[in-house]
């Protein structure tokens, strides 16, 4: 019942969200004043260099802090959710009392709408790298005991990484790699950070963790990740949503290469299409998108 629930709001949500793109500049100012005013309040954010934290109301009703002018935050604000593919996935292939793993999990929205659906018996393992957005998602999770934030980053190997830190501003594009944002490319960097980086088999291993269910999304990392994989991928087998795009990232993997590392521990594509998830038609080349991949051999 819950996550019906959950699905009809996120439903309402990306409707809401569909509707006002549609109006006309004036209409939006009439009938959505707040939206204009926060379009120039993050302006003026952006001119003066300065930040701004703030709580808003996820779409399925948890309070959480993000910072404007940041992007993902924004539509947060607006909206109370971001990639509603992700979403889909989570409220589809999550259920009570599961283990679920969120990596690159930022401020936290989907770590919280994945403890919405496990609840207090079921666990959520979240890793964001960077200090500073990792500050963010702390306080956003710091009253659920079921979730477990590690400030750590997901590789192919256990060893110290150096990261590419933009900002609170450009958060959401803090990588290893270079970025994929237009507005950071050949930009100074604000900070070179030093980050303990895990293969994430060594940390269910651990933990004696079998989850059911992996969100990735390591800004153009998704491979590297998934080469510390080979155990979750061969023996546990959970439904796997990743990032994928060919967003010409120095380094970076193709999206294909993603796809068929995936492919050769048995799994298959989806992607959410007319409010279904339904078998995806491998491409050469992609664009930004999440793809969810499930194991052949499971019952789902």
């Amino acid at each position: 019942m819950k996550k019906k629930i959950i699905q009809k709001k996120l439903k309402n949500s990306v409707q809401r969200k569909l509707e006002i793109s549609k109006l006309s500049f004036l209409k939006r100012l009439f009938y959505y004043p707040t939206m204009f005013w926060l379009t120039i309040t993050c302006f003026l954010l952006k001119r003066f260099k300065l930040t701004k934290l703030i709580s808003v109301k996820t779409f399925f009703g948890e309070k959480m802090i993000v910072v404007l002018p940041e992007a993902v935050s924004s539509d947060i604000y607006r909206f109370g959710f971001i990639e509603s593919n992700v979403a889909q996935a989570i409220i589809n292939y999550v259920s009570e009392k599961d283990k679920v793993i969120d990596i690159g999990a930022h401020f936290g929205l989907f770590t919280l709408l994945m403890s919405e659906i496990v609840g207090n018996e079921g666990e959520v393992h979240s890793f964001e790298p960077i200090p500073s957005t990792f500050s963010i998602l702390s306080e956003n999770v710091s009253n659920k005991k079921f979730i477990k934030a590690n400030l750590k980053a997901v590789w192919k190997e256990n060893k110290q990484i150096i990261l590419n830190d933009y900002g609170i501003s450009f958060s959401a594009f803090n990588s290893i790699k270079g970025s994929r944002s237009s507005e950071i490319k050949g930009q100074k960097l604000k900070n070179i950070i030093t980050s303990k980086a895990i293969k994430l088999d060594d940390y269910i291993k651990e933990r004696n963790i079998k989850p059911s269910f992996i969100k990735i999304d390591a800004e153009s990392a998704e491979y590297e990740v998934l080469e510390g994989m080979s155990f979750i991928l061969n023996k546990i087998k959970p439904v796997i949503c990743i990032e994928l795009g060919d967003l010409e990232v120095e380094g970076a993997k193709k999206s294909i290469e993603v796809v068929k590392y995936l492919l050769s521990y048995g799994y298959e594509p989806l992607e959410f299409k007319e409010n279904k998830f339904v078998k995806h038609k491998i491409k050469k080349n992609y664009s930004y998108t999440n793809l969810l991949f499930i194991s052949r051999r499971s019952n789902l």
